[in-house]
This record gives structure tokens, sequence and C-alpha cells, in this order.
């Protein structure tokens, strides 16, 4: 009858690997990944675990295995930015299941890797950016929201618990990167919604004076813009500064800031371009 064969009958739906082939898509693929802890990989390794991983785009439980060993790499074992990328490369690329499976898997991934690693969060976050359009709305705000939570904790430890009170504040005025930082938190959170009158007093006043102390540095008011992309800002949330100034503008991919500076996305139509 009708329904989903294993091995891709069904009338054109999705395929089933037949189990005694999961073990070998597993192995091959962890076999291949090793090649992202070479530092020195660059863009056509990328491009070949893409491909290999898009050879099971369209067999849900081979993508599953390609999903859930990216995802064991990221938010369990703590694997680097490489691994990010790759995830990267497979959803902007192989499309297919992989949209679907990492939805429910990338919160986890890129909060491990942005919290496990300060230095290149930057980078971290500039992957992010490109998201719009590719997870929903609620995932990409889960995970701004969270972020937004590591870096006040991460100001929090560099400033002493007093950063965020009103008062040390005024008295002493923090360096340009952190106050973004600051900036960043308090809006945040005053939009959380559960705020006493007290707190949200104390960060009214908070965000005043970090705007004050803007003005005071640059002789201009802090502009709040379109904001991130595909994020909670584009479907009205938080105008938030922190690492995600110029989201949804557009610009250059994170890949030709990433590996050996000059990792470019891979063009479908043309895998290795000169």
């Amino acid at each position: 009858g009708g329904g989903r064969g294993r091995g891709g009958g069904g009338g054109g739906g999705v395929a089933l690997a037949a189990p005694s082939h999961l073990a070998q898509i597993a192995r091959g693929f962890s076999e291949e990944l090793a090649r992202l802890e070479d530092p020195k990989a660059e863009k056509p390794v990328y491009n070949m675990l893409s491909m290999l991983a898009g050879e099971q785009k369209g067999n849900l439980e081979g993508a599953t295995v390609i999903a859930d060993i990216l995802s064991r790499k990221l938010a369990v074992e703590g694997g680097g930015l490489p691994y990010l990328w790759l995830v990267d490369s497979i959803i902007k690329n192989e499309r297919g299941l992989f949209l679907e499976l990492f939805e429910q898997r990338i919160a986890r991934m890129f909060l491990k890797l942005y919290h496990s690693n300060p230095q290149r969060r930057p980078k971290i976050v500039h992957v992010r950016k490109s998201w719009g359009g590719r997870f929903s709305e609620a995932t990409l705000h889960a995970i701004d929201t969270e972020v937004a939570r590591i870096d006040a904790e991460h100001l929090s430890r560099k400033r002493g618990a007093s950063a965020m009170r009103v008062a040390p504040v005024s008295a002493r005025p923090l360096a340009g990167d952190d106050s973004s930082h600051a900036l960043a938190m308090a809006e945040a959170e005053l939009t959380s919604g559960r705020l006493d009158p007290r707190r949200r007093s104390e960060l009214l006043a908070l965000v005043n004076e970090l705007k004050r102390q803007h003005n005071h540095r640059h002789g201009a008011p802090v502009v709040r813009g379109g904001g991130w992309a595909g994020g909670p800002m584009g479907g009205g949330g938080p105008a938030v500064q922190s690492h995600y100034d110029g989201f949804g503008s557009g610009g250059a991919s994170h890949y030709q800031q990433g590996v050996s500076g000059s990792f470019a996305p891979m063009q479908r139509v043309q895998h290795h371009p000169s």
C-alpha cells in the first residue's frame, strides 16, 4: 500500500534509512568530521562535509544521525567554532530536513559554544546574525535573551557586584564597550515584563545614566535602529546594543573573518570558486 517505505519509497515522501545503514552513515561522517580538528582546515573541507551531510537531507533517519553528531559535538563535547561554521553551511546550502532538525537543537548548541568561548563571542554572534528567516523568531529570541544574560554576568564579574547599581555607574563612568553591554542588559531586563516597581525605577535611571555617558563621550545620542534580523527586535522586541550592532544590515559573511581569514560561504552552483 501507500506510506513511506524504508530506503526511499512512499511516492516522493521523506525517505527513511534502513537501520543497517545508520551505523555506516554515522561512522563515515564522524571520520570525515575529524578533519575539523585541524586548525588549518579551510574552505574545501567545509564544502566536502556540507555535501556529505547533504546526501542525507531527504532521508529522515540519516539526517537525524548527522544532526545528532553535530549537536553532541557542540552541546556536549564542547566543540569549537568550526563545528558551528559547518552547521551554518549545512542549513544554508543543503537545507532540506536539516532546517527542522537543527531548529530543535540550535539553541543548546549555540549557547554552549557562546558560554565556553568568551574570546570568540564576536565571531560566534556573527554567525547568529545571518539566521533571520532560517530559524523561528521564538528560537532566535531564546538565543538572544540568554546571550544578553551571559553578557550581563560577564560584565558583573568584570566590574564587581555593584557595576549595575545606579550610584556606582554615576560615580565611575564605564568604558565604551562596558557601557554598551550594561545598556544591553538593562534594556533587555526592562522589556522582560517581570519587574517590581522599585527595580523598574532603578533600571530606568541606569539606562538614562548610560545614555548620558554615551552622549558625553560621543556628542550624539545612542541610535536605536532596526535590530537583529529575525530576532526579537525584528518582531518589535528591545532595541539592544551589544555585540549585536549591525544585525540585519547584511555585510560580509562570518566565514570571511573565520578560518585563515579567508573562508567564504559555499556557492551551490560552484562548489570550489577560485
